[in-house]
Protein backbone atom coordinates (compact mmCIF):
# COMPACT_ATOMS: atom_id res chain seq x y z
CA UNK A 1 0.00 0.00 0.00
CA UNK A 2 3.34 2.36 0.11
CA UNK A 3 2.91 5.23 2.78
CA UNK A 4 -0.65 6.67 2.08
CA UNK A 5 0.12 9.55 4.84
CA UNK A 6 2.48 11.09 2.28
CA UNK A 7 0.87 10.22 -0.49
CA UNK A 8 -1.96 12.54 0.63
CA UNK A 9 0.32 15.29 2.16
CA UNK A 10 1.39 15.02 -1.93
CA UNK A 11 -0.90 14.69 -3.60
CA UNK A 12 -2.83 17.92 -1.41
CA UNK A 13 0.80 20.06 -2.60
CA UNK A 14 0.29 19.22 -6.00
CA UNK A 15 -3.38 19.73 -5.73
CA UNK A 16 -2.68 23.76 -4.25
CA UNK A 17 0.35 24.28 -6.79
CA UNK A 18 -1.86 23.80 -9.13
CA UNK A 19 -5.01 25.47 -8.40
CA UNK A 20 -2.93 28.72 -7.57
CA UNK A 21 -1.48 28.33 -11.10
CA UNK A 22 -4.82 27.36 -12.70
CA UNK A 23 -4.32 24.25 -13.97
CA UNK A 24 -7.25 22.60 -13.84
CA UNK A 25 -6.24 19.77 -16.29
CA UNK A 26 -3.69 18.47 -13.91
CA UNK A 27 -5.78 19.19 -10.53
CA UNK A 28 -8.67 17.00 -12.05
CA UNK A 29 -5.66 14.38 -12.56
CA UNK A 30 -4.74 15.34 -8.84
CA UNK A 31 -8.37 14.55 -7.23
CA UNK A 32 -8.49 11.27 -9.50
CA UNK A 33 -5.31 9.83 -7.54
CA UNK A 34 -6.57 11.96 -4.13
CA UNK A 35 -9.72 10.09 -4.20
CA UNK A 36 -7.62 6.71 -4.84
CA UNK A 37 -5.35 7.33 -1.56
CA UNK A 38 -8.50 8.19 0.44
CA UNK A 39 -10.02 4.95 -0.92
CA UNK A 40 -7.08 2.84 -0.15
CA UNK A 41 -7.18 4.44 3.17
CA UNK A 42 -10.82 3.10 3.75
CA UNK A 43 -12.21 6.89 4.24
CA UNK A 44 -14.55 6.67 1.78
CA UNK A 45 -16.60 9.46 2.55
CA UNK A 46 -13.56 11.80 1.54
CA UNK A 47 -13.04 9.02 -1.53
CA UNK A 48 -16.43 10.21 -2.82
CA UNK A 49 -16.61 13.46 -2.45
CA UNK A 50 -13.23 13.83 -3.76
CA UNK A 51 -14.21 11.94 -6.93
CA UNK A 52 -17.27 13.68 -7.15
CA UNK A 53 -15.31 17.08 -7.32
CA UNK A 54 -12.65 15.26 -10.04
CA UNK A 55 -15.59 14.01 -11.92
CA UNK A 56 -16.61 17.52 -11.98
CA UNK A 57 -13.82 19.16 -13.09
CA UNK A 58 -12.80 16.78 -15.41
CA UNK A 59 -16.24 17.28 -17.69
CA UNK A 60 -15.43 20.77 -17.28
CA UNK A 61 -11.83 20.09 -19.19
CA UNK A 62 -13.26 17.33 -21.79
CA UNK A 63 -10.90 14.34 -20.21
CA UNK A 64 -12.87 12.09 -20.92
CA UNK A 65 -10.06 9.67 -19.86
CA UNK A 66 -9.60 10.37 -16.72
CA UNK A 67 -13.90 10.82 -15.75
CA UNK A 68 -14.38 7.11 -17.02
CA UNK A 69 -11.58 6.28 -14.70
CA UNK A 70 -13.53 8.52 -11.65
CA UNK A 71 -16.79 7.25 -12.54
CA UNK A 72 -15.64 3.78 -12.69
CA UNK A 73 -14.02 4.61 -9.01
CA UNK A 74 -17.29 5.82 -7.53
CA UNK A 75 -18.66 2.26 -8.76
CA UNK A 76 -15.73 0.48 -6.60
CA UNK A 77 -16.74 2.90 -3.51
CA UNK A 78 -20.01 2.00 -3.82
CA UNK A 79 -19.57 -1.62 -4.38
CA UNK A 80 -17.13 -1.78 -1.29
CA UNK A 81 -19.69 0.12 0.43
CA UNK A 82 -22.31 -2.75 0.05
CA UNK A 83 -24.38 -1.32 -2.53
CA UNK A 84 -23.71 -3.20 -5.99
CA UNK A 85 -27.06 -1.48 -7.35
CA UNK A 86 -25.42 2.34 -7.78
CA UNK A 87 -22.16 0.71 -8.27
CA UNK A 88 -23.49 -1.79 -11.36
CA UNK A 89 -25.37 2.37 -12.59
CA UNK A 90 -21.52 3.29 -12.36
CA UNK A 91 -19.75 0.78 -13.98
CA UNK A 92 -22.38 0.69 -16.66
CA UNK A 93 -21.59 4.54 -17.33
CA UNK A 94 -17.84 4.25 -16.91
CA UNK A 95 -18.15 1.19 -19.50
CA UNK A 96 -20.23 3.26 -22.13
CA UNK A 97 -17.34 6.16 -21.52
CA UNK A 98 -14.62 3.46 -21.88
CA UNK A 99 -15.63 2.19 -24.80
CA UNK A 100 -15.73 5.96 -26.13
CA UNK A 101 -12.51 6.85 -25.13
CA UNK A 102 -10.76 3.35 -26.74
CA UNK A 103 -9.27 2.84 -22.78
CA UNK A 104 -9.59 -1.34 -23.55
CA UNK A 105 -7.65 -2.53 -20.62
CA UNK A 106 -10.35 -0.42 -17.94
CA UNK A 107 -13.05 -1.59 -20.29
CA UNK A 108 -11.98 -5.30 -19.61
CA UNK A 109 -11.81 -4.21 -15.67
CA UNK A 110 -14.88 -2.60 -15.81
CA UNK A 111 -16.51 -5.70 -17.50
CA UNK A 112 -15.33 -7.79 -14.61
CA UNK A 113 -16.69 -5.14 -11.84
CA UNK A 114 -20.26 -5.51 -13.82
CA UNK A 115 -20.01 -9.75 -13.44
CA UNK A 116 -19.15 -9.29 -9.71
CA UNK A 117 -21.94 -6.32 -9.19
CA UNK A 118 -24.11 -9.10 -10.73
CA UNK A 119 -23.19 -11.53 -8.39
CA UNK A 120 -23.63 -9.55 -5.77
CA UNK A 121 -27.14 -9.06 -6.81
CA UNK A 122 -27.75 -13.02 -7.41
CA UNK A 123 -27.94 -12.68 -11.59
CA UNK A 124 -26.11 -14.92 -11.96
CA UNK A 125 -26.55 -15.53 -15.80
CA UNK A 126 -25.64 -11.80 -15.99
CA UNK A 127 -22.31 -12.15 -13.98
CA UNK A 128 -21.56 -15.28 -16.34
CA UNK A 129 -21.94 -13.46 -19.42
CA UNK A 130 -19.92 -9.98 -18.27
CA UNK A 131 -17.10 -12.38 -17.09
CA UNK A 132 -16.90 -14.01 -20.38
CA UNK A 133 -16.92 -10.93 -21.82
CA UNK A 134 -14.27 -9.90 -19.77
CA UNK A 135 -11.85 -12.88 -20.22
CA UNK A 136 -12.50 -12.06 -24.14
CA UNK A 137 -11.46 -8.33 -23.75
CA UNK A 138 -8.18 -9.48 -21.94
CA UNK A 139 -7.45 -11.98 -24.12
CA UNK A 140 -7.54 -9.63 -27.34
CA UNK A 141 -5.31 -7.34 -25.37
CA UNK A 142 -2.91 -10.60 -25.14
CA UNK A 143 -3.02 -10.67 -21.28
CA UNK A 144 -3.65 -14.22 -20.65
CA UNK A 145 -3.13 -13.92 -16.91
CA UNK A 146 -5.49 -11.47 -16.14
CA UNK A 147 -8.25 -13.81 -18.58
CA UNK A 148 -7.71 -16.41 -16.12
Amino acid sequence: MGDLPKALSAYQRALAAQEALGDRYGAARTLLGLGVAHNQRGDHAKALATYERALAVQEAVGDRGAAAMTVCNLGVVHFGLGDPAKALAFFERALAAQEAVGDKASFATTLGNIANAHVALGDFASALAFSERARAAWLALGDRERAG
